[in-house]
């Protein structure tokens, strides 16, 4: 799920460092047992989830709005 992500959110989600999240993140721990482990409900995780991804998209929605021109 965090894959590609910068992990400076989910750390700060989860009020670790982020070379503490990585370290938890090796090996079979997926950011969801991660955050279940530092005390995480899932309604907490999916609305950092939710949050996290409209943050995304919105960002990139506005870098391709400018990057083209309207034709009419």
């Amino acid at each position: 799920i965090i894959g590609r992500m910068d992990l400076a959110p989910a750390a700060a989600f989860l009020a670790i460092t982020e070379d503490q999240l990585k370290s938890e993140l090796q090996g079979d721990k997926s950011f969801i047992d991660v955050a279940r482990a530092h005390g995480k409900t899932d309604d907490q995780i999916r609305a950092f989830l939710i949050q996290h991804a409209t943050a995304t998209i919105d960002e990139r929605l506005q870098s391709s709005d400018s990057d083209t021109t309207p034709t009419t």
